[in-house]
């Protein structure tokens, strides 16, 4: 299944270059399940604010503190890392973000070579909701909240955006950090997010939409399937210093 457009640069290569899985667990996150697949070849990295687990490992979990003028603003960061990881993880190729309380069961590299059609980025449907303006219509309230809602919606129609364009389940993510069109999309991405709350979770379409950006979507169940699942694993269990 895939967005109609036009593709990115890169090729999402998983054959070559640096992977990582990570994931950002802040304000008191309780949850992080523990991958029952592993790949050896790929690290996996947790951002947290909690200083105690600084330096530690749960399982292959890799504890990274966030930035000291992030720990005041933790909601914040937890966005910043989720949309823009080839920022925070400058070091890797490509990235797989899962939610904190995602469970990898499944080979991850599988469901890319099946999936990713070759894109930059892969994910899953929304299939609760595949309109933008209907999100902004349920969204407004009577604070200013609600004129930012307006003006974005105005905003769309005016620029062309259409209906029911379709939506993403972000609670997975594959992006290829070497696509730079990709990188032009996170980053109105998290321009429409800071600019309006609302678009926090499905402002991505837009950004798509706006850059012409052709990507990869999985017509998997995205809360049940053969690579992730739902877990409970308890983030104080299992802790061990990173030596």
């Amino acid at each position: 299944y895939r967005r109609q457009g036009v593709q990115g640069g890169s090729n999402g290569r998983t054959d070559s270059g640096r992977g990582v899985v990570y994931t950002c667990a802040v304000r008191n996150e309780k949850q992080l399940p523990l991958p029952e697949y592993q790949n050896v070849l790929w690290d996996y990295i947790c951002f947290t604010d909690r200083k105690e687990f600084a330096g530690k490992k749960a399982g292959v979990w890799e504890f990274r503190m966030l930035k000291e003028e992030e720990l005041g603003h933790p909601a914040d960061a937890y966005y910043k890392y989720k949309v823009k990881p080839y920022e925070v993880l400058g070091e890797y190729d490509y990235s797989i973000w899962v939610d904190p309380q995602v469970q990898i069961v499944g080979e991850l590299e599988r469901f890319y070579r099946i999936y990713g059609h070759g894109a930059s980025f892969l994910g899953f449907p929304a299939y609760d909701q595949d309109d933008l303006y209907e999100v902004l219509v349920t969204s407004m309230t009577e604070d200013d909240e609600n004129i930012r809602l307006r003006r974005k919606a105005m905003q769309y129609r005016k620029e062309g955006f259409p209906e029911h364009y379709g939506m993403i389940n972000t609670q997975m993510m594959f992006r290829d950090h070497r696509d730079e069109k990709l990188r032009c999309v996170m980053e109105d991405w998290w321009r429409e997010m800071h600019e309006c709350k609302a678009l926090i979770d499905c402002g991505f379409s837009y950004a798509a939409w706006k850059n012409q950006f052709r990507y990869a979507l999985c017509d998997l169940f995205a809360e049940d399937n053969a690579y992730i699942r739902n877990g409970d694993i308890d983030l104080e269990l299992d802790l061990e210093r990173n030596e």
